[in-house]
């Protein structure tokens, strides 16, 4: 009769070689081996052994994470972002026939981020709060104060 152990664990990372896990050595392996198939391809001689070595301590920091996100991301959002920033400035440069081709959507995007957090007037309140409403807890969800100086233009302080 065998006993049943129960485990809680959801996800279990085996480690292969020290701090790297099986996962990221996978995909290193099969990475330097799409780089050993173009190598042989191009049939370049001596070069093919120190190209695949290299090859695999690069997909290996390439598969590393970098703040909780896999640094491959970081390089594929970050040039993203910079296609969508070109796009969005000159709609008919080759950034912008990418972007449309791809149809990601440049109508969200700030390009100015100093204009994002200054108000076209500014508002002066006086010592009756006159200018200052207490909002609701879920009025805006803003659960603070609002300055009214105008119907068009308002700021949210929390």
């Amino acid at each position: 009769m065998a006993a049943r152990i129960k485990s809680r664990v959801m996800n279990r990372e085996e480690k292969a070689f020290g701090a790297i896990d099986m996962n990221r050595m996978m995909t290193a392996g099969m990475g330097t081996g799409f780089v050993y198939a173009l190598l042989r391809l191009i049939q370049a001689g001596l070069l093919l052994i120190p190209a695949v070595i290299v090859s695999f301590f690069f997909f290996v920091w390439l598969t590393g994470r970098q703040g909780g996100v896999p640094r491959y991301m970081v390089f594929v959002y970050s040039w993203q972002a910079k296609i969508l920033i070109a796009a969005g400035r000159n709609p008919q440069s080759l950034s912008g026939r990418i972007a449309s081709l791809a149809d990601w959507d440049t109508s969200d995007l700030i390009l100015n981020g100093d204009l994002l957090f200054t108000t076209a007037s500014s508002t002066i309140v006086d010592e009756t709060m006159s200018g200052l409403e207490i909002l609701d807890s879920d009025a805006l969800d803003a659960g603070g104060f609002e300055i009214v100086s105008d119907d068009e233009l308002f700021i949210t302080i929390k």
